[in-house]
């Protein structure tokens, strides 16, 4: 392995696009076989895409710049475990997609990243079908956040259940 074991510590910025869809939007099939999707209030569930542009730092687990673009299923239910699925992320770093794959369990494929303005990055992987660009604007400051977002994957045949937290000042 090229990759240090997890947690991993990263520094950078994310954007999400996150969306409360009705559940029937949810697509069943980007699961993992045996999962099922979460419905919630209104018969909905999560979904969406996010974005991160990573930069080291002395305390990174990471000792590379590297950036990703993923796409968030919905949430879902396994046995008793709930989370969120993500279904198919694009990065720019070969050790990136390898500890994705390996630790967590996530499809994780190659794509070419330009960083566009501060808080935008556009992303392209024409054997992949991806083609975006995404740019944030800090309208309207939220404050100091801190949240964790659980994940539900499937890595080497078993479920796997992870988090994800995010620190820092929201807009």
């Amino acid at each position: 392995m090229s990759f240090p074991a997890p947690p991993w510590v990263l520094h950078g910025w994310v954007g999400l696009l996150v969306d409360w869809l009705a559940l029937d939007r949810a697509k069943e099939a980007l699961l993992p076989e045996g999962f099922r999707k979460k419905g919630g209030p209104m018969n909905g569930t999560l979904g969406g895409h996010y974005v991160a542009a990573y930069t080291p730092r002395a305390d990174s687990s990471l000792d590379f710049p590297f950036h990703e673009f993923g796409f968030l299923s919905s949430q879902c239910v396994y046995g008793n475990e709930k989370g969120l699925h993500l279904s198919r992320m694009a990065v720019d770093h070969p050790t990136a997609l390898e500890g994705g794959r390996d630790a967590w369990g996530i499809n994780k494929f190659t794509a070419a990243f330009e960083q566009a303005g501060p808080f935008g990055l556009k992303a392209s992987s024409p054997e992949n079908r991806l083609d975006v660009s995404v740019t944030f604007h800090k309208r309207l400051p939220l404050g100091w956040w801190k949240i964790t977002f659980p994940f539900l994957n499937r890595c080497q045949g078993a479920p796997i259940r992870f988090a994800v937290t995010l620190k820092g000042f929201a807009f």
